[in-house]
């Protein structure tokens, strides 16, 4: 029973977007100990059942990772995206982090962190289909297998480490 309840909460969590992008540098120092402050309680508390940061690659990169690890597909849905912006949302780099929350937790872990003055946004929710869907109110922008997203991730993941080590190296792992 336990475990069902588990997988059931797993298939219905939330990816939360929680960003402390601020102008100034004693500003942003702040918000990230905030942040980071509130996060440690949820974890804590297992009000978060996963997270990872926004850095290299930005927004999507940590919505595929984390879909990469347990082969589940996402639903990314942003009002009002157009197909001009994609590239500028999805792979900003700003501190911020990306929060894997069940839906009963969902509306009281966006107002925890929105309480600290953060930006919490519900960006994406989990599908059975093990696709990724990006999209807006009306139209569809992608639509692709997380198997086939993954194999093209590793593919290019391991091109870069043989030219950044070396190929023995890229190849052992």
């Amino acid at each position: 029973a336990a475990a069902e309840a588990a997988a059931a909460a797993a298939a219905a969590a939330a990816a939360v977007v929680v960003a402390a992008a601020v102008a100034a540098a004693a500003a942003a120092a702040v918000a990230f100990k905030s942040m980071f402050s509130s996060i440690q309680e949820m974890v804590l508390n297992k009000r978060i059942l996963a997270l990872h940061d926004v850095s290299d690659g930005g927004l999507i990169v940590s919505l595929l990772e984390m879909a990469f690890t347990k082969k589940t597909g996402l639903n990314i849905q942003i009002e009002n995206l157009n197909r001009e912006d994609l590239n500028d949302f999805f792979f900003a780099e700003e501190i911020g982090l990306v929060l894997q929350v069940d839906d009963y937790n969902l509306s009281s872990v966006v107002a925890e962190l929105q309480s600290h003055g953060l930006s919490a946004n519900i960006v994406a929710s989990i599908k059975d289909d093990a696709r990724i869907t990006i999209s807006n109110e009306s139209e569809t922008f992608y639509d692709e297998s997380v198997i086939s997203l993954e194999k093209h991730w590793r593919e290019t993941s391991h091109a870069i480490q043989a030219l950044r080590d070396n190929q023995s190296i890229a190849d052992s792992e």
